[in-house]
């Protein structure tokens, strides 16, 4: 006979395995937690393992805490040798990623990560049957608002890998939501709508009972729903009935303010969506693909009209989705959103096309087609020494100084402004330069034509580039021993 250690030892699932392991014979156990019992359901709980004939210690410890967790094992083995571990403590601070701060990210690390490593740790030289660590799908398939928890059940999953490679027990549980008990108890709705079911308390002990025997480092455990045939909404309710009342040029707006509503809701936003830009991406406010479901099945089920699987993606935007769903809804007069194709007109010159704005940019400061015009009219030599910002890098071959270099180059080529195109200043970084050129010419020819950018969303309009290698990319792979993360999305030519 052993003794079996539980951290979370009063949480819900803590308490669903305590049972088990003394339902398989376990007769010691020494549950962890934040704080002694505080409710009725706990203690009626220990009170069920005393009657089953176990010996239970519950203490309260930190499991981030070396010398604290000497001490549990210490405790254990007074009671028995210490034969099984189950690592299940753990907490929640959900929010999107632009609210997360050091220290609600180190809350959720510090009892996952720092326990499961103090435990590891300080059980180096047991005899263990078992040493399992209760993660989540969460690190398989991500969630909103969960990065810190994803990246915490992430870790274990790599310990229990880890420990298995050194010829010890290890196992990593991805746990999909329990029903009745655990932090997922009650997204029962939110989750069969994602075809996704939940692990009721008995399925889930007798799971626990075989995956402790089980030689695998990872194991997850997900239900999932058998898919069902829908019937199509009904037409003219709730959002849609209120809609066709409204005065048409109410209509517009009364939508945009229920759309509004209806992302804050699915993206946690404070404001109920009232700072929402109408042309910010949804899925740069933290969208994910499953909550792009939700936030569909949500508007289908208001406005009684079924619609594409894929609208969030065909319409990332509040600007894009609104006029979509007005066509949709057949609430006003509003012109497609697409363009239908046009015949072709009839011209003097077949082939003949009208330039109606230029972005370039030639060496000597050049950046219009009219100063390009004029430096060649009045003969200018682009082929300048090279600028000393840009000639510290090649200023030695070997251990020799050479002369300095003249050639043709661009001015301002590191004042790229990564932010106004949306990239994280690390994926800049390791961009080639003719991919950011590309992008600051593309957008200076639309605004020497005039075009608003964010107008031709959706629109058909035909791109067409042209681009080739400049080594570049090879300089990034020698500099970063081909480990950065952005090289492929700048460097493709």
């Amino acid at each position: 006979m052993g003794s079996y250690l539980i951290t979370g030892g009063l949480g819900a699932l803590g308490l669903e395995v305590a049972q088990q392991l003394v339902a398989d014979g376990a007769r010691h156990l020494v549950l962890v937690g934040r704080r002694g019992p505080t409710s009725e359901a706990q203690r009626a709980a220990l009170a069920a393992l005393a009657e089953a004939g176990a010996t239970v210690q519950v203490v309260a410890a930190d499991v981030a805490d070396a010398a604290a967790v000497r001490a549990l094992i210490a405790r254990a083995n007074a009671l028995a040798p210490l034969r099984g571990i189950v690592h299940a403590a753990g907490v929640l601070d959900d929010a999107l990623l632009a609210d997360l701060t050091p220290e609600r990210v180190a809350r959720v690390l510090r009892p996952k990560v720092v326990g499961a490593w103090q435990l590891h740790q300080q059980s180096l030289g047991l005899d263990l049957d078992f040493f399992a660590a209760f993660s989540s799908v969460t690190s398989l398939l991500g969630n909103a608002g969960q990065a810190s928890y994803g990246a915490a059940n992430g870790f274990l999953d790599g310990l229990m890998h880890a420990r298995r490679a050194l010829g010890l027990p290890g196992l990593s549980i991805n746990w999909g939501p329990w029903a009745d008990v655990g932090m997922a108890a009650g997204l029962r709705e939110a989750l069969e709508q994602q075809g996704l079911g939940m692990i009721r308390p008995a399925e889930g002990r007798a799971l626990v009972a075989t995956l402790l025997q089980h030689p695998t480092a990872q194991v997850a455990v997900l239900p999932l729903l058998p898919q069902r045939r829908r019937a199509a909404p009904a037409a003219a309710t709730g959002l849609s009935a209120t809609l066709a009342m409204l005065p048409e040029g109410e209509r517009v707006r009364y939508l945009e303010q229920q759309l509004r509503r209806a992302i804050a809701t699915v993206l946690g936003l404070r404001d109920g969506g009232a700072a929402l830009e109408p042309r910010t991406r949804l899925f740069d406010l933290g969208l994910d693909s499953l909550m792009a479901v939700e936030l569909r099945n949500s508007l289908q089920r208001e406005l009684g009209s079924t619609l594409p699987s894929t609208l969030l993606f065909d319409y990332p935007t509040l600007e894009a989705l609104t006029p979509f769903l007005v066509e949709r809804l057949a609430l006003t007069a509003a012109a497609p959103i697409l363009l239908p194709p046009s015949a072709p007109t009839k011209t003097s010159h077949p082939g003949a096309i009208a330039i109606v704005g230029v972005g370039c940019r030639f060496p000597g400061g050049i950046d219009s087609l009219e100063a390009f015009w004029q430096q060649l009219l009045a003969g200018f030599d682009a082929i300048q020494p090279m600028p000393a910002a840009r000639a510290r890098d090649i200023q030695r071959v070997g251990a020799e100084p050479v002369a300095p270099m003249r050639g043709s180059f661009l001015d301002g080529v590191d004042g790229f402004d990564a932010g106004f195109f949306g990239l994280a200043p690390r994926e800049v970084l390791v961009m080639d330069p003719a991919h950011r050129l590309l992008l600051e010419t593309t957008w200076q020819a639309f605004e020497d034509a005039g075009i608003v950018p964010a107008t031709l969303f959706n629109q058909e309009v035909g791109v067409f580039i042209g681009g080739g290698t400049s080594g570049y990319g090879d300089l990034v792979k020698e500099r970063t021993s081909g480990r950065e993360l952005y090289t492929a999305t700048g460097n493709v030519a």
